[in-house]
């Protein structure tokens, strides 16, 4: 995906005046927002913004989903064309057919379940945690919700399976996971212990970009390439002469240490969204991963890679994009936000938070930086 430089105003600013729990994500151009209500009242629904052809009238934009019920917020994903609801009697929606593919509001298969929790569709069998934050009672297998088998697995994840690879961090030990549903397998085990920074919690993260995992873990990033099932290499930021510098000069501090990362096609930026925190970019071309730049913060920092040349994201209340290859602010949304998440579609960028007040910045050509690499 492409992206460019947007204009500074909003194209649009939604759901600006809702009293209950927004959230939203994307596919193509189309914006999804799930509004939850606060109180049971209310009905909670869907509406889709194809914000290409939207006029700005939002109450004449139809609901694809409704649901009595639900009275908190719900992480909500787009993937292979079905929408995921986490959280209250979680939901797997199809967009193609705008039917329900499962749904706990029709039936919950284990009693034992908490009341939140989160699933995916794997060979048409959904896979549901226990609970919503606890992964030690591993997964139940539920196929027209009947209980079919239980994988006994510990392992945290934050999106949705969309193919046979399964993984995360073991909630057990202090280790990553990568297990095929395929052939009901563990495929790596990767021990985390020797990543940690000094006496600090470990914190770490995965993201995934077609077949490789790129994986956060205290002091490094491991890349994990799932088609030869093994790490293929690893990178010690910690270590890095302009690291350090920042630690040295007090720019950063205590255990203000990467928290996030995302990836693309060249590369990853980590981040630790402090109020005295710093992004750093790393090229990547095979296996070998090399430093672009790193850059401080006074104010908090959330930010996205990009098929692009650009890192879009939030610094200091304000939505921004940074050149990708030097680090260089090159453009800035003239109203604040108080975005905590960032979408993108084709052609727009969108900010996001639970309270709403979405803001959809369009561009309409692609920002080709002058520092690329030829």
């Amino acid at each position: 995906m492409t992206v460019g430089l947007p204009a500074k105003k909003a194209v649009h600013r939604l759901v600006q005046d809702y009293s209950g729990y927004i959230s939203a994500t994307m596919r193509n151009d189309s914006l999804y927002v799930l509004h939850a209500p606060s109180n049971n009242e209310e009905i909670a629904f869907i509406r889709e913004f194809k914000l290409s052809e939207f006029d700005g009238e939002e109450g004449c934009v139809p609901y694809i989903y409704t649901q009595s019920g639900v009275t908190l917020f719900r992480p909500f994903f787009c993937k292979n064309d079905q929408l995921y609801m986490f959280g209250k009697r979680p939901e797997i929606f199809d967009l193609t057919t705008k039917q329900f593919l499962y749904s706990e509001y029709v039936a919950q298969a284990n009693p034992e379940w908490s009341e939140s929790g989160k699933c995916f569709i794997y060979d048409q069998a959904v896979y549901r945690s226990f609970e919503m934050h606890s992964y030690s009672q591993g997964l139940d297998v539920v196929r027209d919700y009947e209980l079919a088998g239980h994988l006994p697995l510990d392992l945290e994840f934050y999106l949705p399976a969309t193919d046979q690879y399964f993984y995360g961090f073991s909630s057990s030990r202090m280790a990553f996971c990568v297990y095929c549903l395929k052939t009901q397998t563990m495929l790596l085990e990767l021990d985390l212990e020797k990543y940690r920074i000094g006496q600090w919690p470990i914190k770490k993260h995965v993201v995934r970009y077609e077949s490789m995992l790129f994986v956060l873990a205290g002091n490094s990033v491991l890349l994990v390439d799932l088609e030869l099932n093994k790490m293929v290499a690893e990178f010690n930021y910690v270590e890095l002469e302009a690291f350090q510098n920042l630690l040295s000069s007090g720019h950063i501090n205590g255990d203000a240490y990467a928290y996030k990362i995302s990836a693309a096609r060249d590369g990853f930026v980590i981040s630790n969204a402090r109020s005295r925190s710093f992004m750093m970019y790393v090229a990547v071309s095979g296996t070998d991963m090399q430093l672009a730049w790193v850059k401080h913060s006074s104010s908090e920092v959330t930010v996205i890679n990009t098929e692009g040349d650009l890192l879009f994201g939030i610094e200091d209340a304000r939505a921004k994009a940074w050149d990708k290859f030097t680090g260089e602010e090159i453009w800035q949304a003239s109203a604040g936000t108080m975005a905590s998440g960032i979408e993108l579609g084709d052609n727009w960028v969108v900010y996001t938070h639970p309270s709403g007040d979405l803001q959809c910045f369009r561009w309409k050509k692609p920002y080709l930086s002058p520092h690329r690499p030829s």
